[in-house]
């Protein structure tokens, strides 16, 4: 089993030096950003854009069902599943911010990638 790359310090007579534990950090080449497609990130991100929507709509059913729910059912019990149902409302809304940040993570990095090669096309035409 290999070590977990992180640092360890080791305390010398001037003082503490850092010292890898396991193999180095990885290195990117210019082969892995050459090979990478910034549409398929743009798109990824996209597909994260569409799940607040989709969010929103289940959180919206599950308001309608809790509202059928407390006009058909009373007692203790339906105050506690009216409650539950809430809280899991507010559960499943609360994950929006999440997804759209996603969303625009994933396009800055495609944005990001798309002007690295861009500069990469351009040094390796000018070697």
């Amino acid at each position: 089993m290999t070590a977990p790359t992180r640092p360890r310090v080791v305390a010398g007579p001037a003082g503490a030096e850092t010292q890898w534990v396991g193999p180095p950090p990885p290195a990117i080449g210019y082969a892995q950003p050459w090979a990478a497609d910034p549409g398929a990130w743009q798109a990824a991100g996209a597909a994260w854009a569409g799940l607040p929507a989709l969010v929103e709509r289940r959180a919206g059913e599950l308001s309608t069902d809790a509202r059928a729910l407390r006009v058909a059912w009373s007692g203790r019990a339906a105050t506690a599943a009216d409650g539950r149902l809430a809280g899991l409302r507010g559960e499943l809304t609360s994950i929006a911010p999440a997804l759209i940040e996603a969303d625009h993570v994933l396009a800055e990095f495609a944005g990001r990638l798309a002007v690295a090669k861009g500069r990469l096309a351009a040094a390796v035409s000018l070697a």
